[in-house]
């Protein structure tokens, strides 16, 4: 097989690619983006400020699929752009093509920078971590994204004739830009990627360190209470956080955007660099990582993250059988935590009365909600028992917390006691009260 074979398989392979993938590219990620603007909108995303970051990536993503990966594929498959149209084109493309995967990485290391100094000064949390500097610094960074790929409206225009794996490069027309465009850009386009790898490198050191410490302390503090459960550290609310949807998401652009920016540094941005084969398909299979990092989100969010996949579900069900319908659902498994245990009252004198709750822990929630049913029958009301998971806050999302006496949900003409930290039921009966708690 001499070269000109090869060449010919290279350049078919290629073009293959270019016809192919990048409609794959456009739909799954304008999709993909969609959904995880829907679960940012969620209960579990709503109230979190790392949601705006997410929500101005997503959208940043759509954008770019939507104008610069079509535009590409409709100059690669169909070649549909002459050069006196495409000519001033090409500057608002190259502006937006270089200027959207920029703030792309900028956006994706201001979340990770926010989440690893909230965590690393909790005190501070509230302070650091707000919904206010979550728009200022989108704002920020976008301004500086703009100051960085302003130069290319100055020297774009569309390729020769002769190239196809793109439409649009910088041809410099004066010597001071071409010295910028070959000497100094390469090195700050390279010093810039490095700098945010590294902010991003350094602040998931610090998520990882704090995901470790807490489901160590979590190990330590279930062996000393001889109640050890892997099941415990499973379910560590750390790892439930977004923080490993972050770890994930600033690693897998690492891996997708810095092999496209390595070698145009190689190439030294040289126009006659990509006339052959070979070097065509080094590049089209490096562009389209770059831009496969935008369609991904959405599976790494899905894979690392438990509460999106909590929206995700809540999202489908929503869909699929109405608002309302879900609202029941949610407020019937709601109550599904709550058992009822049969109390122990004693004569009139004395009030209050302390459940055993360990004994019932074991049961299945099955066995404890059948159970129930005749120790309603024969005390005649219903308790709420507070197990290790629900506390007061699945009970205040039924019942406001303006007053602390307020009806029982599970008996009529009782009323539920939520002042401190008891969960206490006053029933009245024959103008008597009988008081039942559990501390």
């Amino acid at each position: 097989m001499n070269v000109t074979e090869q060449d010919i398989r290279d350049g078919t392979f290629t073009h293959g690619i270019d016809v192919y993938y990048p409609p794959i590219l456009i739909i799954l990620g304008v999709a993909c983006n969609i959904l995880v603007l829907l679960v940012m909108r969620t209960r579990y995303f709503r109230y979190q400020p790392s949601s705006v970051y997410m929500i101005a990536g997503s959208i940043n993503d759509i954008f770019s699929l939507s104008i610069s990966m079509t535009t590409h594929w409709l100059h690669v498959t169909f070649d549909v752009y002459s050069r006196n149209k495409a000519r001033y084109i090409c500057k608002f493309l190259d502006f937006y093509g270089w200027g959207n995967c920029d703030l792309g990485i900028l956006i994706t290391t201001a979340m990770t920078i926010d989440r690893a100094l909230a965590i690393k000064f909790p005190l501070k949390k509230n302070d650091i971590s707000t919904f206010r500097r979550a728009k200022i610094a989108i704002f920020a960074v976008t301004v500086i994204t703009f100051a960085k790929e302003f130069h290319f409206f100055i020297g774009s225009d569309m390729v020769e004739e002769d190239r196809s794996e793109r439409l649009c490069d910088v041809y410099p027309k004066s010597d001071v830009y071409e010295y910028f465009w070959t000497k100094i850009w390469p090195w700050f386009h390279l010093s810039f990627l490095v700098i945010c790898f590294i902010l991003m490198f350094i602040s998931n050191i610090v998520l990882i360190c704090s995901i470790w410490k807490s489901s160590h302390r979590e190990i330590l503090n279930s062996v000393e209470k001889f109640k050890f459960d892997r099941s415990l550290v499973r379910g560590n609310k750390q790892v439930q956080t977004i923080t490993p949807m972050l770890i994930g998401e600033s690693i897998v652009l690492l891996l997708l955007t810095f092999p496209f920016s390595t070698q145009l540094f190689i190439s030294g941005y040289d126009s006659a660099y990509y006339q052959t084969a070979p070097t065509h398909f080094v590049f089209s299979l490096t562009f389209y990582m770059l831009y496969t990092n935008k369609c991904v989100n959405f599976f790494v969010y899905l894979a690392t993250g438990h509460r999106f996949r909590l929206g995700l579900t809540e999202l489908i069900t929503m869909c699929c059988y109405g608002k309302k319908k879900f609202r029941q659902s949610l407020y019937q498994s709601t109550l599904g935590h709550m058992a009822f245990p049969k109390p122990r009252i004693h004569s009139s004198g004395e009030h209050n009365t302390v459940f055993e709750h360990d004994a019932l822990s074991s049961r299945s929630a099955s066995e404890t909600y059948s159970n129930s049913k005749s120790d309603q029958e024969r005390t005649g009301f219903t308790i709420l028992s507070k197990q290790s998971e629900l506390n007061l806050q699945h009970i205040s999302s039924i019942i406001s917390r303006g007053s602390t006496k307020k009806s029982c949900p599970c008996k009529a003409n009782a009323t539920l006691d939520l002042s401190g930290d008891s969960i206490r039921v006053v029933l009245s009966n024959n103008r008597r009260i009988s008081e039942c708690s559990y501390l």
